[in-house]
């Protein structure tokens, strides 16, 4: 750690789709006196950054990131099923760790980072963007309101032609934010969970689903879930005693919320249209990793969380192989 805990020397690894999205946020220097590594595997992205970026250093081998002492963090951008690997080596080398999510495709490896990044005191925090979300942020607190009534149901779409996994199912990919949103806005985690799937995939892997989490105190969320739609479509839509809330993805920076009553099954429009204007919720969460490192304060989003998210996940995953049982999420 440096003077004063401010963070000076950072590593990127990986710099495809997401990684590209953070270098963007950090090239804006969150600090001052802030210096960028990137570790890259491909040369014709190494090539382009050299010419795109010229003031970021680039590494084409992860072990120069691990031995630099200068180096106080790592933050990884790579494909889901290389995260636990790549962060254990972060972590046994003295580097704080910020991971994309999914934090590990295992609740085993997700416990393990998480009594390492404990045992070798640095931060290690997932990136669960949406809790960073300023739009998620103002639906929460219209939801913690009396004037909202007590919380009965989220129900939300999420498609669109997405970039295909590999590995991971579109639970993982994409469901995985309804779930976290969910717990954020009722907070509080969920008792258990249903999932029924398709694919349209050669390789099989399930593609299109339809998730339920049941809440404590009766609140159910559903979430529609596909890579297959040739339409992008984001709506929430959240049902209380005395109001409804929607919220509608209109672009990158703005996010549209309609506030309806709700009197004896009958909805009706009560304030106009809200459109909320959205900060960079990415840098939000670079911010408070950078912030956690140098105050030493937890990120709201730390590695127990994410091993919380993995836990409702793996339990996904064994509800859709016994064709959408409810399945009873296990936490320890």
């Amino acid at each position: 750690m440096k003077q004063n805990n401010q963070i000076q020397h950072i590593a990127l690894i990986g710099c495809g789709y997401w990684g590209l999205k953070i270098l963007r946020v950090l090239s804006n220097k969150l600090h001052p006196q802030q210096i960028i590594h990137v570790c890259e595997i491909s040369t014709k992205i190494l090539r382009l950054l050299s010419k795109e970026v010229p003031a970021v250093i680039l590494h084409d081998d992860f072990n120069e990131i691990l031995y630099d002492p200068k180096i106080d963090a790592c933050i990884i951008a790579t494909p889901s099923p290389t995260h636990y690997k790549l962060a254990k080596k972060a972590l046994l080398s003295g580097k704080h760790v910020f991971v994309e999510k999914p934090m590990t495709l295992t609740v085993k490896e997700s416990d393990a980072l998480v009594q390492l990044a404990q045992k070798m005191q640095r931060v290690l925090m997932v990136d669960h963007t949406y809790v960073y979300d300023s739009s998620i942020h103002y639906v929460r607190e219209l939801v913690k309101k009396k004037n909202f009534g007590k919380p009965l149901s989220y129900i939300s779409t999420r498609i669109s032609n997405g970039i295909i996994r590999e590995k991971e199912n579109v639970v993982w990919d994409m469901g995985i934010h309804d779930i976290v949103i969910t717990r954020y806005i009722f907070e509080t985690n969920p008792l258990y969970i249903a999932v029924q799937g398709s694919s349209t995939l050669p390789s099989g892997i399930v593609d299109t689903a339809q998730i339920m989490l049941m809440y404590p105190n009766g609140i159910h969320a559903y979430s529609t879930v596909s890579w297959s739609s040739p339409t992008k479509v984001r709506k929430i839509h959240i049902a209380g005693t005395k109001q409804t809330i929607t919220l509608e993805t209109k672009s990158l920076t703005q996010s549209s919320v309609r506030i309806f009553e709700t009197q004896h099954m009958q909805s009706k429009e009560i304030f106009r249209k809200v459109l909320v204007q959205k900060k960079q919720s990415l840098t939000l969460c670079l911010k408070e990793f950078i912030g956690s490192i140098e105050k030493g304060n937890k990120p709201c989003t730390d590695g127990q969380d994410g091993a919380i998210v993995t836990r409702i996940l793996e339990a996904a995953d064994k509800s859709y192989r016994n064709k959408g049982i409810i399945t009873k999420i296990q936490y320890k």
